[in-house]
């Protein structure tokens, strides 16, 4: 062994020379094929893995390890088994489109123009184009945004409680959560829009919490290729202004008049007059319309479509009426397919994500407390991005598989909150018991 690391150190750039470039040769003999996709893909476990076990937390190390074979599992499942839920429609599309683009871009032609959520089918497009039309390696990038949303989702908790079993508690959730795997599978865009919206609340959570401007301008452009890829996501930046205008992480206190208010209004003005086209096409032209009944109605008219509608025709006539509507449809957003609404098999498995997410948001209820105790700016924050996406996404949402998708964006949140719940109920005292993980906090 001692002789192998000797001979390693003293030749390893003919080495990897040598790698790359019968790596190079396998694309360029292979390329398209099925082969080089399970060539590509078993390499990059292999790195993948290799990094995992540089990890000295066996807990964490052990998390994200069942989040990528998991994930894994079912990308290869769908690639060449079998399809899996929701991997038609939209998902086709997206990958048919980046597959056009490729040929044109290798064929010098012009290429479809890829804006909003089709930007996903211009990032397909560069991998069909640098190793032809693979659909595993597509889903495998998807597999390991999959597996940094899980570590995101431990980092977070860790940020917002800094207790171990919290954080281990969320990474074993979110690793297993049916949907953060099934659009860590297939080709949506999902699993990229939660990857950076993750990033973005990460860096902004950080900033509450210690007043580093740095985190604040990274958690600003995070958050632009998020509200790209879904310009619903953009509402979150209201909260960003909000806490920047009128709370000083430096001095933790709130300020009813802060120097940054004008600098705020500056900042937004200017990401507004660069990126404007780019992330509010969700929102109409007119921001006096964002207040009227009559935008809400046609949202939702567009929206409660196909056997999976719900509320038809539970339209607002009033300000007044998308006021009481709002919380309805939230419930309607977190919980449907309700119980009466099964009526094909694959309604089950959407019930099942359903009853999962009822059993977040009943720990959540409790849980939050913690994040409360540590830290109530940090608190304030994440409870006002949750609140703003359900807002957001219950009026863009009248169908419960389309319901079933929002939620993605939002749960991460949902997942934070629970474990601390979890952490503070006794019946779960078995998962990562106290003494590996920690003192439970007073």
């Amino acid at each position: 062994m001692i002789f192998i690391l000797e001979f390693f150190k003293l030749y390893r750039h003919y080495i990897v020379f040598f790698l790359v470039s019968i790596f190079t040769g396998l694309i360029a003999t292979i390329r398209g094929s099925d082969l080089l996709g399970l060539f590509f893909v078993t390499l990059n476990m292999f790195l993948v893995l290799c990094l995992l076990f540089f990890i000295n937390d066996r807990h964490l190390r052990n998390i994200l390890i069942i989040a990528i074979l998991i994930r894994l599992g079912l990308s290869i499942f769908q690639a060449y088994i079998a399809p899996l839920p929701d991997s038609g429609a939209d998902a086709v599309t997206f990958e048919r489109i980046g597959w056009e683009n490729a040929q044109a871009w290798l064929a010098g032609g012009e290429a479809v123009r890829t804006t909003g959520a089709y930007i996903y089918s211009a990032w397909i497009g560069v991998l069909y184009y640098l190793f032809g039309r693979v659909q595993l390696i597509a889903q495998f990038m998807n597999v390991l945004a999959g597996l940094f949303i899980v570590f995101l989702i431990y980092k977070l908790t860790m940020r917002v409680t800094e207790l171990k079993r919290c954080g281990y508690i969320a990474g074993l959730v979110a690793a297993f959560y049916p949907t953060l795997n099934l659009y860590s599978a297939i080709t949506m865009r999902e699993c990229f829009i939660v990857l950076f919206s993750l990033l973005s609340i990460y860096s902004f959570i950080v900033w509450v919490d210690r007043g580093f401007f740095g985190y604040f301008g990274l958690a600003v452009l995070t958050l632009i290729p998020a509200s790209s890829l879904h310009g619903g996501i953009t509402l979150v930046g209201l909260v960003y202004v909000f806490f920047y205008c009128f709370y000083s992480p430096t001095k933790k206190r709130w300020m009813l008049f802060s120097w940054r208010l004008l600098p705020g209004i500056v900042i937004s003005a200017g990401i507004i007059f660069l990126f404007g086209d780019l992330i509010f096409y969700k929102l109409p032209s007119n921001p006096a319309l964002l207040f009227s009944p009559e935008f809400f109605k046609g949202k939702v008219a567009v929206a409660s479509r196909s056997r999976a509608a719900y509320l038809v025709g539970f339209s607002p006539s009033s300000l007044l009426d998308v006021l009481w509507h709002t919380p309805i449809r939230i419930l309607y957003l977190l919980f449907t397919p309700f119980p009466w609404m099964i009526k094909v098999f694959g309604d089950l498995f959407a019930f099942a994500e359903a009853f999962i997410c009822l059993f977040l948001v009943w720990y959540s209820v409790n849980g939050f407390s913690i994040v409360k105790r540590k830290n109530k700016a940090q608190y304030i924050a994440l409870l006002l991005i949750l609140i703003v996406l359900m807002i957001v996404f219950s009026w863009g949402t009248s169908n419960y598989g389309t319901a079933i998708r929002h939620r993605q964006k939002f749960v991460s949140l949902l997942i934070v909150g629970a474990s601390c719940g979890i952490y503070l109920s006794s019946k779960w005292n078995w998962l990562f018991p106290e003494k590996r993980a920690g003192k439970r906090i007073a």
